[in-house]
């Protein structure tokens, strides 16, 4: 039998850490970066809509490779706050609508929400 083991992530390194204004600025920004291949999604956790990107190259690289070995993973976050939870958002120009998913029961995105405001000192 094969052994499962769980190492889960115990930290995260956030490089780059965007503001908008508002939930749908947000769902514009990640409506136009989307690629045909991936749609656009946001995530939600204690009141704030989110989207975490990290460098897929950063991997390649011996350093970090090792980094997430450790537990440690790098991140860039792009957010807005939105008190409520909604399935979507609809941009105001374009009419894209941005679906988004309730990640209030993953403890990495409710300890990044948390973050997000500590450091915002909107806790």
């Amino acid at each position: 039998m094969i052994e499962v083991v769980y190492r889960p992530i115990k930290q995260l390194v956030v490089y780059e850490c965007i503001k908008y204004d508002r939930p749908d600025e947000l769902a514009r920004a990640v409506s136009m970066e989307a690629g045909t291949i991936k749609a656009p999604y946001l995530k939600w956790a204690d009141g704030i809509v989110f989207r975490v990107s990290s460098l897929g190259l950063m991997l390649s690289s011996d350093v970090f490779a090792k980094e997430f070995m450790e537990g440690r993973f790098h991140i860039s976050v792009e957010y807005a706050h939105m008190p409520e939870f909604t399935p979507r958002i609809q941009t105001s120009e374009e009419r894209v609508i941005v679906p988004i998913i309730d990640d209030s029961n993953n403890e990495l995105s409710l300890s990044l929400a948390r973050w997000i405001k500590e450091r915002e000192g909107s806790a």
